[in-house]
């Protein structure tokens, strides 16, 4: 029965660990998760000649996966698509944040 406590107590610890740890890993702060989006609008505006006004922008942080997925779906949308007055493409509508 110890050894059983012993080996559950570690693997909880060992999980403990890592899942405190991969947080500031897997997201990034709202601060630098909207200047990669709002840098990413501005060289698809200049690119395409266009201007976009930025009206909301994440209130917390977001996974990196998700920001960095938007940043590369901004590069692939064509100038045509761009000049709409809500260019965003549905992935960075869909970027979820993390209240901490």
């Amino acid at each position: 029965m110890l050894i059983f406590f012993k080996i559950s107590f570690k693997i909880i610890l060992v999980f403990i660990i890592f899942s405190c740890s991969s947080y500031k890993e897997d997201y990034y702060t709202t601060q630098e998760a909207n200047q990669k989006i709002i840098l990413s609008f501005l060289v698809k505006d200049f690119t395409c000649g266009t201007t976009h006004k930025l009206t909301n922008l994440l209130p917390e942080n977001a996974r990196k996966e998700e920001v960095n997925a938007c940043i590369k779906a901004i590069s692939l949308v064509e100038c045509s698509e761009w000049e709409r007055a809500d260019p965003s493409p549905i992935l960075c509508k869909a970027i979820h944040f993390q209240r901490r």
